[in-house]
C-alpha cells in the first residue's frame, strides 16, 4: 500500500512543526489520548465545566497552559503541572493548530519593559494599531528594519504558537517561539 501525499494543511503543520524544534510523528496509540475517547456526553460536560471556570470569558490561547520552548542547545522543556513546572527531554503530543502572531516596537525593547507593542497581529495577516493594514505590505516587515543591536532583522517580529495536545491532557498546551530568519540567517530575538 502506497503512503498517503500529505495535503496542503498537513504540510503547513509539517512546517510549522519542523520550525519550532518539533519532531513529527503518527500517534502510537489514540486510545492514550484523553480527549478523543470522550463520549459526546462527557464532551458537553467538560464544556460546561469550562463555561463555568471561565466566567464569560472566551477560550482562547491566553487561558491555555503554556510550555516553554527550549532555546538553541538546551533539551529540557519546561511544562506547567500542578505542583509547579515539570521539565520533560521530550514532548509527545498531536500538533493541532498553530498561527503566526506579529508585534512592532516603535522604540527598541529593553530587558524588563512590559510596554505593549505599537502594533500587533494575531494571524499575521492584518496588524491592529501603528501602522495597522496588511502585515505582507507593511515596512516593517522587510528585513533591515530592526531596531536596537541588531539592525538586519525585521522592525515587526515573527512568532510561530504552536498547539501540542498531550495524551494526559483535555487541551492543548501552547508553546511560542521567534521564527527564524531563513536558511544561515536564523537569529534569535530578545523579547521571546
Amino acid at each position: 500500500m502506497a503512503n498517503k501525499k500529505p495535503n496542503a494543511s498537513e504540510q503547513a503543520l509539517e512546517k510549522a512543526a519542523q520550525a519550532g524544534g518539533v519532531t513529527l510523528r503518527d500517534p502510537a496509540d489514540a486510545s492514550t489520548y484523553r480527549i478523543l475517547n470522550r463520549t459526546q456526553e462527557g464532551v458537553e460536560k467538560a464544556m460546561q465545566i469550562f463555561t463555568h471556570n471561565l466566567r464569560g470569558q472566551k477560550l482562547t490561547e491566553r487561558n491555555l497552559p503554556r510550555v516553554t520552548v527550549p532555546p538553541n542547545g538546551i533539551t529540557l522543556w519546561t511544562v506547567p503541572g500542578t505542583e509547579g513546572d515539570e521539565h520533560h527531554e521530550e514532548l509527545t503530543g498531536i500538533l493541532v493548530e498553530y498561527t503566526t502572531p506579529r508585534a512592532y516596537w516603535d522604540k527598541p525593547m529593553e530587558p524588563g519593559n512590559t510596554t505593549p507593542p505599537s502594533c500587533s497581529s494575531h494571524d499575521g495577516l492584518k496588524g491592529v494599531g501603528d501602522p495597522g493594514g496588511a502585515c505582507y505590505l507593511c515596512p516593517f516587515d522587510k528585513f533591515g528594519t530592526a531596531l536596537g543591536e541588531s539592525q538586519s532583522g525585521k522592525a515587526c517580529k515573527e512568532k510561530r504558537m504552536l498547539f501540542l495536545l498531550r495524551p494526559d491532557s483535555i487541551l492543548p498546551l501552547v508553546g511560542l517561539r521567534p521564527r527564524r530568519a531563513g536558511a544561515g540567517g536564523a537569529r534569535r530575538h530578545s523579547e521571546e
